[in-house]
């Protein structure tokens, strides 16, 4: 919840277990109510971008006070490893919000997306076998990897090694998403200029649960599908 002008703004998501749904939200001049429920804030189907609302941050930039909106993909069972978020910075007009587009990247002091200048590798890279690997040697500072999640998709294992083939990072990524998108799925960390490799490895499992009532969700295959990468020398 958060308050813009004399509004008070409650965005809520819809009771799916760790699943993505198209989160509402409603309005009221006052905490104590009438509560009037306004619709969604993102683009109908896009399950608000594939999260769920968590907080809403107010963001101070060049133009005033944005608020942030900060949602959760969740990863059931790797939460730890695989869960992120997505921040987006939310319109408000008068009692509407709106986040109209997804943005992979973009500035907080100005509130507009980044387009990045390096040019991408493509990699047409799709397996659901277990330990079958990608690998990718490449110089620089930062390696940004793309794929396509959809509902058939599982875990990747990723690690990232320097020259004398040590770990440097070790985790999972979630390729699941129950609406297909194509676009970044990770991200190396800011590393010293050098000579690096990341492994690519399909875990050959993926997210499946079910709610109180027994609904089953998540993902239907182990599937990894990796599109390509840019590489920040």
């Amino acid at each position: 919840m958060f308050r813009q002008g004399n509004r008070y703004f409650l965005l809520t998501s819809h009771k799916t277990s760790w699943e993505r749904n198209d989160n509402v939200y409603y309005t009221a001049v006052s905490l104590a109510g009438p509560w009037e429920k306004q619709g969604v804030f993102c683009p109908a189907g896009t399950l608000t971008y594939n999260s769920q609302c968590s907080f809403v941050f107010m963001l101070p930039t060049e133009y005033g006070t944005v608020p942030m909106y900060l949602g959760d993909r969740w990863s059931f069972p790797k939460q730890a490893d695989a869960a992120t978020q997505v921040w987006l910075p939310i319109t408000v007009s008068g009692d509407t919000i709106t986040i109209p587009e997804y943005w992979e990247e973009w500035e907080t002091s100005t509130v507009k997306p980044v387009m990045s200048s390096a040019a991408a590798t493509p990699v047409a890279f799709a397996s659901a076998t277990p330990a079958e690997e990608l690998t990718i040697p490449f110089t620089g500072r930062r390696l940004a990897l793309g794929g396509i999640t959809n509902r058939h998709s599982g875990y990747a294992r990723v690690v990232l090694t320097n020259e004398r083939d040590q770990p440097i990072q070790d985790s999972y990524v979630d390729f699941y998403n129950k609406v297909p998108s194509t676009g970044l799925r990770y991200m190396a960390p800011e590393l010293v200029a050098g000579c690096y490799t990341l492994h690519i490895i399909v875990a050959g499992t993926h997210g499946v649960w079910q709610d109180k009532a027994g609904h089953i969700f998540g993902s239907d295959g182990d599937l990894v599908q990796v599109t390509g990468y840019q590489i920040d020398a």
